[in-house]
């Protein structure tokens, strides 16, 4: 029998998930948990394999803290993803916080530019 071969949305959704899943220092038995699925059909979306209905990807992108969108993003590495992804991190937090967050990367980044 043949190996599936994931599908390029297939696989930037499950990287994205996973990806975001690790930022919030959730383990796929977690995650699975919350999700009432299997750990190894966590791990098979994550890969790629398989894709969640609708309805799973909405519950997915609440667990996670996203919007569904942000699920289909191709991976990060511009600026404008990495600045989408900082927003969706500090999003939960109230305001002063999130001036905090943004008081600590402006000083990574000045000492980050003079480290080069």
């Amino acid at each position: 029998m043949p190996s599936k071969i994931p599908s390029r949305l297939a696989q930037i959704f499950g990287s994205n998930v996973a990806r975001r899943r690790q930022l919030l220092n959730m383990s796929q038995a977690e995650f699975s948990e919350k999700l009432d699925i299997a750990p190894d059909v966590v791990s098979r979306v994550e890969n790629g394999y398989i894709a969640p209905r609708f309805g799973r990807i909405e519950l997915i992108a609440s667990l996670l803290d996203c919007s569904v969108a942000d699920l289909f993003r191709e991976a990060p590495g511009d600026t404008a993803s990495n600045a989408a992804t900082l927003a969706e991190l500090i999003r939960p937090l109230p305001p002063q916080k999130q001036e905090e967050v943004i008081s600590l990367v402006a000083q990574l980044v000045q000492v980050l530019k003079t480290a080069t």
